[in-house]
């Protein structure tokens, strides 16, 4: 089991910001480098590595959607950092050492996104 924690730290700590990728790649490919020494697959009936990698799936779409909207290469990049940040702050202080933390950290990150989406995106006063 602690190899599995490891293996899923590692996997973190490489995708914690995805890279500025261009148009050009596709979410396929994106995904593809993003699980490129992830040895565990997409399964959300499966072990929590796998189900840690349908989190992450669904961060990298998230974040797409949103760096498109942004179409700002800087202001995306703060707002990974500050997201980031703030979702590992809590995460540290909730789930420090726990085998949730791999599915909650990307968990906390996308609903964020989703949140900062909803609001400042479509205006939906209901955010929050």
């Amino acid at each position: 089991m602690r190899f599995i924690t490891l293996l899923t730290a590692l996997f973190v700590i490489t995708n914690t910001n995805h890279p500025l990728l261009s148009d050009e790649i596709s979410l396929e490919d994106e995904i593809k480098e993003a699980f490129k020494n992830y040895p565990f697959e997409c399964n959300p009936e499966g072990s929590t590595p796998e189900i840690a990698a349908c989190a992450w799936i669904d961060l990298i779409k998230s974040d797409r959607a949103l760096r498109k909207e942004l179409n700002n290469a800087q202001l995306y990049k703060e707002w990974i950092t500050a997201r980031n940040k703030m979702c590992n702050f809590f995460q540290d202080k909730l789930y420090a050492g726990g085998t949730i933390r791999q599915i909650s950290r990307p968990g906390c990150q996308l609903r964020v996104n989703k949140e900062v989406q909803k609001y400042c995106l479509t205006g939906d006063p209901t955010c929050g």
